[in-house]
């Protein structure tokens, strides 16, 4: 198969890019399974899956045009997921959630000083992937990603491309009972975000690793959750056309409010139907990310009071710290306008 067939064809996605060996990545599939996955990351293929290599200079070289694209940027346990298949459609929207591809592209400019990569090389990566990830199954339907988190300084390409984005965020209360909730893993992955966000030049790159070390797992998700505030809100300072906020909280309680904001802020051109069948169809009523679970709003609520309950004294504790740490810069959020 020539590069051209596997670059003009939205069913070979990009998973892997590797600029020291000069190579493109493309797994065969479908729109249907792009639409389905959670996570569009080693969790979505298996070896046995069907795989196209491509010179990586030949696909900067061919061109490939960028179709405008919408984003979901977020904070982590903000619903993102939930808004990204909520606002999939068939013929008219597809949802791409997580591809590891702009994990991978965000991760090369981190380390882009010790792997020897040049700006160049980086910037035009960072186009091809986007203009790839922009191909349309159909000429009407539009595409909007949900990078994972980590991924987040990628909203400057974004941005700079004169794509929209969605800024999904919650409040810290809200972000500590989640990582509460979702129990050890989920405190060595906040500790493991802490880790890469370090590597970002902000504040966090300030402390000393072992001054690092003396936090508890609460005080690192402060962090982390804040961080994250500040990497956003400097990107919508600097593109505030181009950018809208939303406490992703409030979005189970009133889907249909903003999926129809975001709908309208996005271009995406949802009818009123396709907003109440979205609304009050089986996302609402399943875990975002293992649509085989009953999920819906009343539990999410009901786990969230009785994890408050039961670790207040934690919550509030680290709330106050919050309040008075300074880690070498003052973090405020100055939201965007706000969606709705």
């Amino acid at each position: 198969m020539s590069p051209h067939e596997v670059l003009s064809n939205p069913n070979w996605f990009p998973v892997h890019f590797d600029i020291n060996k000069d190579s493109l990545t493309f797994l065969k599939t479908t729109r249907e399974a792009l639409s389905a996955a959670a996570f569009l990351d080693q969790r979505f293929y298996t070896p046995n899956d069907e795989f196209q290599t491509v010179r990586l200079t030949d696909a900067i070289a061919s061109k490939t045009g960028h179709a405008p694209i919408s984003w979901i940027f977020h904070t982590a346990f903000c619903c993102s997921t939930l808004m990204a298949r909520a606002l999939d459609r068939p013929g008219k929207v597809l949802s791409l959630k997580e591809p590891d591809i702009l994990m991978q592209l965000a991760n090369a400019r981190r380390m882009a000083g010790q792997n020897g990569h040049s700006e160049s090389q980086i910037s035009e990566t960072e186009k091809l992937v986007l203009n790839l990830l922009g191909r349309r199954f159909s000429a009407q339907e539009q595409i909007v990603i949900k990078p994972t988190n980590p991924a987040n300084p990628i909203i400057k390409l974004a941005l700079a491309s004169a794509d929209s984005c969605l800024l999904m965020t919650s409040p810290l209360d809200d972000f500590l009972v989640s990582v509460i909730k979702k129990g050890e893993g989920c405190r060595g992955f906040v500790r493991t975000l802490y880790n890469i966000f370090s590597l970002d030049m902000t504040g966090l790159s300030q402390l000393p690793q072992r001054q690092a070390m003396t936090f508890t797992d609460l005080q690192v998700a402060v962090l982390v959750w804040q961080h994250q505030l500040e990497e956003l809100t400097a990107s919508a300072q600097q593109f505030p056309h181009n950018v809208r906020a939303i406490d992703g909280s409030r979005l189970p309680a009133s889907p249909a409010k903003y999926l129809s904001a975001a709908s309208q802020f996005l271009g995406l051109g949802l009818t009123d139907a396709d907003i109440s069948d979205q609304a009050n169809g089986s996302i609402f009523k399943t875990n975002s990310k293992f649509s085989d679970i009953s999920y819906d709003n009343s539990v999410r609520a009901n786990e969230a009071d009785d994890i408050r309950a039961l670790h207040h004294e934690a919550i509030e504790t680290v709330i106050k710290w919050q309040s008075t740490i300074d880690i070498g810069r003052v973090y405020r959020f100055l939201p965007a306008q706000a969606l709705v």
